[in-house]
């Protein structure tokens, strides 16, 4: 549960208790308003963060009142494709506070928001996927709920419950028919009776003369396919693709023409783009160009400075640009330098990627590639 939180009114107030910190990177990218489903903090003090939720109507309620299966496959598809949405941003999956009691759902455009809490203890409050799911089926199954949407969502209830969740397994399951229920196999009377209170049997030959008819008709079924599979063999029912003619070469000059105007203009689309270097602790961004950038703890010798990191040196390593692409490079550190998880070796530098990270120490870099003025990432 949500228990740092205080439900205001219009407002969901979270206060960030002593030795929490603060992710103001996402902070910066939730006030930005990027991805749609997420509620956009206010950072009111440093230690109070606001959630605005006014006109909203809360998960619980919403579902409780449509009481549909369509509607609840609606929010779960939503709900998966949120932190899809969260990964172009860069927004860790981790602060996605996955709680039904903390979502809402906005009734002119039926959508789901949740809480993205930038802190370091937003998993302590979330719920594991299986019961996220759990409690809105449930909530979907009251007395008005239609007989063909209770089989259906006891049918998504029974898979859930099955074993450990995975995202995976649930897209699987809401583009996928409920089973049927098995009837009970009754035996029949007559084959409990013991044999001299059965009723005779039917004479055997009328039996077999009343499945004579079924057998004729599957071997003339039989006897049309061979005969529409010799017809097929006939070389003049094909087409002959083979006596298309080649490509000329004017024809492929003009591909290739093509070829080289996309590829210009997907080179020019790239030079377009502003690459970010940002800080996720403090939230600070610098811009990279054609001069290399240096990150360390000297402010006279650092570009990009990370001044309170005992693990950063003086000039710890640097960004540069080659062949249009930059690049992340050690410089002879002895804590060394990380690029998703895995040390760059020393003189070996590594080509970045938009949404790449950059660790040293405990404090994270972010590579970006954006749109020019905005936040929008390319």
């Amino acid at each position: 549960m949500f228990v740092s939180a205080e439900s205001t009114g219009s407002v969901l107030v979270y206060r960030i208790r002593e030795g929490e910190v603060l992710d103001r990177f996402s902070l910066k990218m939730l006030q930005a308003g990027e991805v749609p489903n997420l509620l956009v903090p206010g950072l009111e003090e440093p230690s109070v963060l606001r959630f605005p939720v006014a006109g909203l109507r809360s998960l619980e309620e919403y579902v409780n009142e449509t009481h549909s299966a369509e509607a609840v496959k609606g929010i779960l598809e939503e709900f998966l494709a949120i932190p899809r949405k969260m990964k172009e941003y860069m927004l860790p999956r981790a602060e996605l506070l996955a709680s039904f009691r903390c979502a809402f759902v906005d009734p002119g455009e039926r959508s789901l928001r949740l809480v993205c809490l930038p802190t370091n203890e937003s998993s302590f409050y979330a719920e594991s996927l299986s019961q996220f799911c759990r409690s809105v089926i449930s909530a979907a199954l009251t007395e008005k709920t239609s007989a063909e949407d209770v089989d259906s969502l006891c049918y998504l209830l029974r898979e859930v419950n099955k074993g450990e969740l995975t995202e995976e397994t649930l897209s699987g399951l809401l583009v996928s028919e409920p089973e049927p229920l098995r009837e009970p196999v009754i035996q029949p009377v007559a084959d409990v009776l013991p044999h001299w209170e059965r009723e005779p049997e039917a004479d055997v030959e009328e039996e077999k003369t009343a499945r004579v008819p079924l057998r004729e008709k599957i071997r003339s079924m039989v006897e049309r396919s061979k005969a529409k599979d010799d017809r097929l063999d006939d070389p003049g029912d094909w087409v002959l693709f083979d006596a298309l003619p080649e490509p000329g070469p004017a024809f492929q000059r003009e591909n290739g023409r093509r070829d080289r105007q996309r590829r210009s203009h997907e080179e020019d689309k790239k030079r377009e783009r502003d690459c970010v270097l940002s800080v996720r602790q403090s939230g600070r961004t610098f811009v990279l160009g054609e001069e290399p950038a240096v990150i360390g703890s000297d402010p006279a010798l650092a570009e990009v400075c990370l001044e309170n990191n005992p693990a950063a040196a003086r000039e710890h390593c640097r960004v540069f640009r080659e062949h249009g692409r930059y690049y992340v490079e050690d410089l002879n550190t002895e804590t060394g330098t990380f690029l998703n998880g895995s040390r760059v070796r020393m003189w070996e530098p590594e080509r970045l990627d938009s949404a790449d990270v950059i660790r040293i120490g405990t404090e994270e870099i972010i590579y970006s590639e954006r749109l020019p003025g905005g936040n929008d990432f390319a």
